[in-house]
C-alpha cells in the first residue's frame, strides 16, 4: 500500500494522497465505530453497564459508609450509567452517519480522480481493511461483553447446571441459550410491554369482581383495577435481571429459529432435563415404535367424530332411563372432541435414547364419561396393597421388625398398561359388580357396554397426520387406565398370596404404588413368588429388586435394615435433576418460598435423625442450583426449627384452643405481575375477605420448546374467541370485523354463521350486516384471538374485544351489553 501511495503522489499530487489516505482512515474508524454501536447496544439489550461507564462514577460510592445512603447512591448509579449509554448510542450513530456522509463525499472525489484500475485496487484494498479491523473490534467487544455478562451473571446469582441441559446433536449450543432452556418449559419470563395483556387480566379478575353482591361496590372495584392498569402501563420498566433474562429469551429463540427444521427441544422423560434432539432421529424412533404390529396398527379414516356421537348416544340414553342427572348429563356430553395426541419423551438414562410413547388424551370423545366410570369402579379398588405416597408407607411399616431371613425386594411390572388385556379388565371389574352397583344406578349391561366404549373403542390416536388403532392393552392417556391397572393388580396379588398361602409360604409386608410392589418375604421364597406373579398372565411380567448393602430404594426412600429395624433416608434416583421452580422465575415469591420450604419438610421428615447433616448440605445445594440465595435458604432452615418447637410446646400445652374460620372462600385465578395482581395490589382493590387468588404464569418458555404432538387445525379448535372479517363485495372495501365467542369446535360455529346467512336469518349482527349490505364474508381467514375454557371469562374476553375495535365491529347492542365502559380507559 506505501507504494500505491508513492505511485499516486508522483502520477498526481500530495492532495490526492492526503484524499486517499484520509478516505482510508474515515473507511477504519467506520469500521471500529459501527462495533462500537454493536458494543453498546448489546449493553443496553442485556442490562450490562459498560467498564468505562463504571469507572467515571467508582469514586462516587467511596464518599458514604451508610448501607441506607449507598443504596441509594447506587440507584442512582444505575439510572445515570443508563442515561449516559442512552446518550453514547445516540452520539455513536451521529458518529456514523457524519462519516459516511464524509466517505461518499471522499469515494466520489477519488472516482473522477483516479483511473478505473487505480480506484478498483485502492477500493479492494480498504475493503479488506474494513473487513480486518471489523473483526479485531468484534473479537475485543465480545470479549468484553462475556466478562460484562459474566459479572452481571453473578450479580444477579444466576447458576448455570449443566446436567440439566442434555445434547444429543453435534450443534454447538451458545452458554446463555443452554442455561435458559435449561430451567425448563415452566420458568416464568419477565412481564414487557409486549406480552403484558391487560384484557386477559380484566378477564380474569372480572370473575372474582362478578361474585361480589354489592352492584356499587362492584363498579368501585372496576374502576380501581383500570386505574391501576393505566397507571401500570405508564410506570412499567423492567429491572437490570429482567432486560438480562429477556435478551437472552429473545437470542434463543432466534437461534432455534435457525435450526427449527433441524432440531426439537424437549423434556426428558424423567428426572426434569432439557433434551435436544434431531428432528429425523425423533421420527424415526417414533416411527419404528409403531411399526409393532402386535399393539398398533394404521387405521384410514379419523373416528372422533363418530365417537363422539356414539358419546352423547350413550349419555342421552343414561340421562333418559334417569340413571344419571341433568347436572351429570350436560358434563358428560361431548361437542369440541379431538383425537389423542401421541408423542414421545426420550429416555436419557437408557442406551440409544429410547421414546415413552405417551397420548394425550383431554377432549378425546370418551374423556369425561371415562373419568365418571372411573370414579365408581374406584370402590372396588383394595385398601389392602395401596399407599398415596411414602409417608403412609412408613405408617405401615412402623411396627415391622425384621428377621435374619427376611429380605426387603421390589418387584416392578414391565410396561403395565399397554400389556393389560381388555377382557382381562372387563373381567375383574364385572367380577366386582356386588360392589359397584351400591353406587351406581346404571344396571350391569350398561355398565358394560360403557366399560368396552371406553376402553376399545377408544383405544386410537394420531401422530404425525396419521391415524392409529392400539389393538392390545389399555388406552395411553385414558383416565380410566389407572383405575384399572390398580384394580387388575388387586385381583393379581390377592391371587397370588391366596396360592402362597395354600403352599405355606407367607409374605410378612406387602404394599403397592401404581406399578411398583415393596415387599418384606423369606430369602429362600423370592423365586417362588416371582415365578408366581409372573403365572398371572403371559403378558403381565415383574422384574425384581433386591436389598443391597442392608437397604433398597422404593419410591423416595432409601429403605435401611439396622438390628432388625427398619430406618430411613430419604433417596432420589440418579435421573432426578433436582431442578425445581427457579428464583428468578417470575413467579410469586410465596410459590417459591413455598416450593423449598415443602422440599425441605419432605426431605427431612421421610429421614432418620442421623442422616440430618448429610441431607441438610444436599438441600441447600439443590436449592442453591435453582439460584436460591443463601440468607433465604437460611430462613427457611431457621423457621422450620422454630415451627418445630412451637409444636411441640403446643403438643404439651393442653389448653391449646384450635380456632376455627367458617367462611368458605373462593378462589380465582389471575395472572401473576408484580406490583399489579399480586395479592396485596389485588385486595386494595377487592376487599373481601372470602375471596383470594391463585396466580398463574401465562408468558413461559413453553412456546419456544417444540410442540411435538400433531397440530389441531385451526377449524377444531374450541373454547374460542374468533374474528371474522367482510370482504366487502365489487368496488366496495367494507373494514368492519364481528367478534364471536364458542365452546364448540370453530368449523361448527363457522357452519351455522353460513347457514344463517344463506337462509336470511339475522339472528347476530354478522348475519344482520351481510343480508342487508350485500356483502360477503371471508370465513377462510378466521383469526383466533384467544383461548378460555372457562364459560364466564370467556364471555368477558369477547366483550372485552368487542369494545377493543368498538368503532368497527358489526356486532350489535345485545353482543355488548356486558361490556363494562369503565375498562375502556385500561384497554
Amino acid at each position: 500500500m506505501k507504494n500505491f501511495f508513492q505511485h499516486i503522489k508522483f502520477k498526481y499530487d500530495i492532495e490526492t494522497c492526503i484524499t486517499l489516505k484520509h478516505y482510508s482512515k474515515e473507511k477504519q474508524k467506520l469500521a471500529k465505530q459501527k462495533q462500537r454501536l454493536i458494543y453498546l447496544l448489546t449493553c443496553r439489550d442485556y442490562g450490562l453497564t459498560p467498564k468505562h461507564l463504571t469507572n467515571t462514577t467508582i469514586k462516587l460510592s467511596q464518599l458514604f459508609t451508610t448501607q441506607r445512603i449507598l443504596n441509594q447512591v447506587s440507584k442512582i448509579e444505575q439510572k445515570l450509567h443508563t442515561k449516559i449509554l442512552n446518550l453514547e448510542i445516540t452520539q455513536t450513530n451521529l458518529t456514523i452517519k457524519t462519516i459516511e456522509k464524509n466517505i461518499i463525499h471522499t469515494n466520489n472525489k477519488i472516482k473522477s480522480i483516479l483511473n478505473e484500475y487505480e480506484y478498483k485496487t485502492f477500493t479492494t484494498k480498504q475493503t479488506y481493511l474494513f473487513n480486518s479491523i471489523t473483526a479485531k473490534t468484534k473479537l475485543t467487544h465480545s470479549s468484553k461483553i462475556d466478562k460484562l455478562k459474566e459479572k452481571l451473571v453473578n450479580q444477579i446469582g444466576i447458576t448455570f447446571n449443566e446436567e440439566w441441559f442434555v445434547n444429543k446433536t453435534d450443534i454447538e449450543f451458545p452458554n446463555e441459550v443452554k442455561w435458559l432452556l435449561s430451567l425448563g418449559n415452566k420458568f416464568a419470563l419477565p412481564i414487557t410491554s409486549t406480552n403484558f395483556s391487560p384484557i386477559h387480566i380484566i378477564a380474569d379478575i372480572e370473575q372474582a369482581i362478578q361474585s361480589i353482591e354489592d352492584d356499587s361496590e362492584k363498579d368501585v372495584s372496576r374502576s380501581k383495577i383500570a386505574n391501576k392498569i393505566s397507571d401500570y402501563k405508564r410506570r412499567f420498566k423492567n429491572t437490570q435481571k429482567e432486560r438480562f433474562i429477556l435478551k437472552v429469551h429473545k437470542t434463543t429463540t432466534q437461534f432455534l429459529n435457525n435450526h427449527k427444521n433441524t432440531i426439537i427441544v424437549t423434556k426428558a422423560d424423567k428426572g426434569n432435563k432439557t433434551v435436544i434432539m434431531y428432528k429425523k432421529d425423533y421420527f424415526d424412533k417414533m416411527n419404528t415404535l409403531l411399526e409393532d404390529k402386535n399393539t398398533y396398527k394404521t387405521i384410514r379414516v379419523d373416528p372422533t367424530q363418530k365417537l363422539q356421537a356414539t358419546n352423547n348416544t350413550l349419555v342421552n340414553e343414561l340421562f333418559k332411563n334417569e340413571y344419571i342427572d341433568r347436572f351429570q348429563k350436560n358434563k358428560l356430553h361431548c361437542s369440541a372432541s379431538i383425537a389423542p395426541r401421541l408423542y414421545g419423551l426420550p429416555k436419557i438414562h437408557k442406551p440409544g435414547l429410547p421414546l415413552r410413547p405417551i397420548s394425550s388424551s383431554m377432549n378425546v370423545p370418551c374423556y369425561s364419561l371415562s373419568k365418571y366410570i372411573g370414579t365408581v369402579i374406584r370402590n372396588i379398588v383394595s385398601e389392602n396393597y395401596n399407599i398415596k405416597n411414602s409417608f403412609q408407607l412408613q405408617e405401615k411399616l412402623k411396627d415391622i421388625t425384621l428377621d435374619d431371613d427376611d429380605v426387603m425386594v421390589s418387584f416392578d411390572v414391565i410396561s403395565l398398561f399397554t400389556n393389560i388385556p381388555t377382557y382381562l379388565a372387563i373381567k375383574n371389574i364385572l367380577k366386582e359388580w356386588n360392589i359397584i352397583k351400591d353406587h351406581t344406578k346404571i344396571p350391569k349391561t350398561k355398565f358394560l357396554k360403557l366399560l368396552e366404549f371406553c376402553l376399545r373403542d377408544n383405544n386410537y390416536f394420531q401422530f404425525d397426520e396419521k391415524f392409529y388403532s392400539q389393538t392390545y392393552g389399555m388406552p395411553m392417556g385414558n383416565p380410566l387406565s389407572p383405575t384399572v391397572a390398580d384394580i387388575i393388580l388387586d385381583n393379581l396379588l390377592d391371587d397370588t398370596i391366596e396360592h402362597l398361602n395354600k403352599i405355606g409360604i407367607k409374605m410378612k409386608f406387602i404394599a403397592k404404588y401404581v406399578d411398583d410392589i415393596f415387599a418384606i418375604i423369606k430369602l429362600k421364597d423370592i423365586d417362588t413368588i416371582l415365578n408366581q406373579l409372573n403365572s398371572y398372565h403371559n403378558k403381565i411380567q415383574f422384574t425384581i429388586e433386591n436389598e443391597h448393602n442392608n437397604s433398597l430404594p422404593y419410591l423416595d426412600l432409601l429403605i435401611h435394615r439396622e438390628n432388625n429395624q427398619i430406618i430411613y433416608n430419604w433417596y432420589a434416583k440418579e435421573t432426578a435433576s433436582g431442578r425445581m421452580i427457579n428464583f428468578h422465575s417470575n413467579q410469586p415469591t410465596k410459590q417459591k418460598i413455598n416450593t423449598a420450604q415443602n422440599f425441605i419438610n419432605k426431605v427431612l421428615d421421610l429421614s432418620d435423625k442421623r442422616f440430618e447433616t448429610d441431607n441438610i448440605r444436599k438441600i441447600k445445594t439443590i436449592l442453591k442450583l435453582n439460584d436460591y440465595p443463601n440468607y433465604i435458604i437460611n430462613n427457611l432452615f431457621k423457621s422450620r426449627t422454630e415451627k418445630l418447637k412451637t409444636n411441640l410446646n403446643n403438643n404439651n400445652n393442653n389448653n391449646t384452643i384450635t380456632k376455627s374460620n367458617n367462611n368458605t372462600k373462593k378462589f380465582f385465578s389471575v395472572p401473576y405481575v408484580p406490583k399489579l395482581t399480586d395479592n396485596r395490589s389485588l385486595h386494595q382493590i377487592i376487599q373481601k375477605e372470602n375471596i383470594s387468588f391463585a396466580h398463574k404464569s401465562n408468558f413461559t418458555l413453553k412456546p419456544i420448546f417444540t410442540n411435538t404432538k400433531s397440530k389441531i387445525q385451526k377449524q377444531q379448535q374450541h373454547n374460542v374467541v374468533y374474528e371474522i372479517k367482510c370482504n366487502g363485495k365489487k368496488n366496495e372495501n367494507c373494514d368492519l370485523v364481528y367478534i364471536g365467542q364458542t365452546k364448540r369446535n370453530l368449523a361448527t360455529r363457522l357452519a351455522e354463521h353460513e347457514a344463517d346467512i344463506r337462509k336470511h336469518k339475522e339472528t347476530t349482527g354478522l348475519s344482520q350486516h351481510i343480508t342487508t349490505s350485500g356483502h360477503t364474508v371471508d370465513f377462510k381467514n378466521v383469526t383466533i384471538l384467544d383461548r378460555e375454557r372457562k364459560l364466564n371469562t370467556r364471555l368477558t374476553l369477547e366483550s372485552l374485544r368487542i369494545q377493543q375495535q368498538i368503532k368497527r365491529t358489526m356486532n350489535t347492542k345485545e353482543d355488548t351489553d356486558s361490556i363494562k365502559q369503565s375498562y375502556a380507559v385500561a384497554i
